[in-house]
């Protein structure tokens, strides 16, 4: 099922992008993970939604969110630090959800994958750290506005 997955996506021709000027920017600051901010992403989460492959119910992570925070607050501050997540973060749970047409075809289907809850929380964080340097120091150009944050 993976090769029919992988067959529908394109390849695209990138050969008439145009290059821009090279810049230098200061480097992005280093990432510590603080506590607090563990701590409020965890006891946010909608308990009610699926764990992932790790197996951790939301409900636990949000209930047991100031207990277990400085756990994983350092889980995520070594992981960063040597370059190595957990295995079972690097493991999904990957379900066919039907889009439209014949039932028995593959590319009818698009690939949904459950991860690891806790991992997708140090993802967020670490989006965040490069999207405020990013903006702090207006490195995206207006070509590039799929990758601006989206204003209300």
């Amino acid at each position: 099922m993976l090769d029919e997955f992988s067959s529908v996506f394109a390849r695209e021709d990138t050969s008439f992008i145009t290059q821009l000027d090279s810049l230098s920017y200061l480097d992005i600051d280093q990432l510590h993970f603080n506590l607090e901010g563990m701590s409020k992403l965890l006891s946010s989460l909608d308990g009610n939604k699926a764990s992932g492959p790790d197996n951790i119910p939301c409900r636990v992570l949000k209930e047991l969110a100031s207990e277990i925070s400085p756990i994983i607050t350092a889980i995520c501050q070594q992981s960063l630090e040597i370059g190595i997540l957990p295995n079972d973060w690097e493991k999904a749970i990957i379900s066919p959800i039907y889009k439209k047409g014949n039932i028995h075809l593959a590319s009818n289907y698009r690939p949904v994958s459950l991860t690891c809850v806790v991992s997708k929380i140090m993802e967020h964080i670490i989006c965040k750290h490069i999207h405020n340097h990013i903006d702090r120091y207006d490195i995206l150009t207006s070509l590039q506005h799929g990758f601006h944050k989206t204003l209300l």
